[in-house]
């Protein structure tokens, strides 16, 4: 049996597990390759919604009792996560101190959630406003992720059979991977872009 079919056969029989491990430490570029396969008719979107939801809420838990570790001290003082909390003062002072718009507005910006998790943790505290707010961000943005790759998925299906060319499927979802990091990093960009200060 060819190692493809059997990786397929490995993810459409665990799927769940797959499911919530790969988005736990895969993130965004785990979900849409499993939403490919589920465009492929492979697996279920809303499986694919429900359980990586869970994964990525329980990463983000992960990260905001981390938050409250004096690892997070250690952590902060690297230039880059300092670089990362004036970014997201920049996004309280432009869009307003509002909780849950922070939480979804940090799940389009490549490269700032983490840090936004520890400052939410050490600077909020409150736990079930971050539960509440977090989960509601976490399957919208899933959501949104999901439907991106299972259009591409819907896409390859018409032209290519994943189990006769599935060199093809995966170079068609590094594609469609680039693309969603290059739309997020428009959008951090847009969103954390200095206000002109009018003379």
């Amino acid at each position: 049996m060819p190692m493809e079919s059997v990786i397929l056969s490995f993810i459409t029989s665990s799927v769940q597990l797959v499911c919530l491990i790969g988005a736990f430490f895969g993130g965004d570029g785990i979900i849409i390759f499993l939403s490919t396969l589920s465009g492929q008719g492979l697996i279920s979107f809303w499986t694919i919604i429900l359980f990586c939801s869970l994964g990525t809420i329980s990463s983000d838990l992960m990260w905001f009792f981390i938050g409250r570790t004096r690892l997070a001290e250690k952590v902060i003082s690297n230039k880059r996560f300092n670089w990362g909390y004036s970014k997201i003062e920049r996004l309280l002072d432009r869009y307003g101190r509002n909780d849950f718009l922070l939480l979804l507005i940090v799940k389009f910006i490549y490269g700032i959630r983490i840090i936004t998790i520890v400052y939410f943790s050490r600077e909020r505290k409150n736990f079930y406003r971050f539960l509440n707010y977090n989960s509601i961000a976490v399957v919208v943005i899933t959501i949104f992720v999901t439907s991106l790759g299972w259009m591409a998925g819907k896409g390859i299906s018409s032209y290519v059979n994943i189990y006769e060319n599935f060199s093809m499927a995966i170079k068609i979802f590094v594609i469609v991977l680039v693309v969603f990091l290059i739309l997020k990093t428009f959008i951090k960009k847009w969103l954390l872009k200095e206000k002109k200060i009018r003379p």
